[in-house]
């Protein structure tokens, strides 16, 4: 799906490979191994795909793992890429922060804060300029407004299973930094395992949504 050429593809790996090792050195906010003495930093996987899925941030199985959805969240993942007829190893998958935040001395996760978000924004705008996705999927709240410029309080639901078109700005600025990019928002994975068969369709219809919206 979407895939670059063989060498387009090779090149892009190499920079994004040393993109990563630029950010698991960051120490912008407190969330970096150095500061928090806890959290490993969590790469991006798959390939320099046209379609991109961005998560929040990542959990416990995550941070052991150092890659994006391996745990529970992560199977349901596979759920909807399945039911959508969408191979994982044809996704670029990453997350809007790249380090497990925590409470309660590091014993349970907590939603990424205002501030960890804006520190981690310019890697993952850095990320999304190397891979040029043709269309993004964005897992929940936190995901969908690093991308789109939304109200403070918007509500998800009005944007899911709908595509959005949008440039990425540099942060309190009208400067544009990228191309366009088609945004589809998603429910995340760990909300679909607390509410009913209802929402995983509307999940699944987005992924379809997604791939028909690559394929043009």
């Amino acid at each position: 799906m979407g895939y670059k050429t063989y060498w387009q593809q090779e090149s892009l790996v190499i920079e994004l490979e040393q993109l990563k090792n630029e950010y698991s050195s960051c120490e912008i906010c407190d969330l970096c191994p150095k500061s928090s003495g806890i959290n490993g930093v969590v790469r991006s996987s798959g390939p320099v795909s046209s379609l991109a899925i961005i998560g929040e941030a990542p959990g416990a199985d995550e941070d052991a793992a150092g890659e994006p959805f391996v745990g529970r969240a992560g199977k349901m993942l596979d759920k909807l890429l399945e039911s959508a007829k969408i191979k994982r190893k044809q996704a670029f998958i990453t997350n809007s922060v790249k380090c497990r935040p925590t409470q309660n001395d590091g014993k349970k996760n907590r939603t990424p804060t205002s501030d960890e978000c804006e520190s981690c924004r310019p890697w993952l705008y850095k990320e999304l300029q190397l891979v040029k996705p043709k269309v993004i999927i964005t897992l929940g709240k936190i995901s969908t407004e690093s991308v789109l410029a939304l109200p403070k309080n918007f509500t998800l639901g009005e944007y899911v299973n709908k595509s959005h078109e949008t440039h990425l700005r540099r942060e309190n600025s009208p400067e544009i930094i990228t191309d366009m990019y088609t945004i589809v928002p998603c429910w995340h994975p760990s909300y679909l395992m607390q509410h009913g068969r209802k929402k995983f369709d509307e999940a699944v219809e987005c992924f379809k949504l997604a791939k028909k919206l690559v394929l043009q």
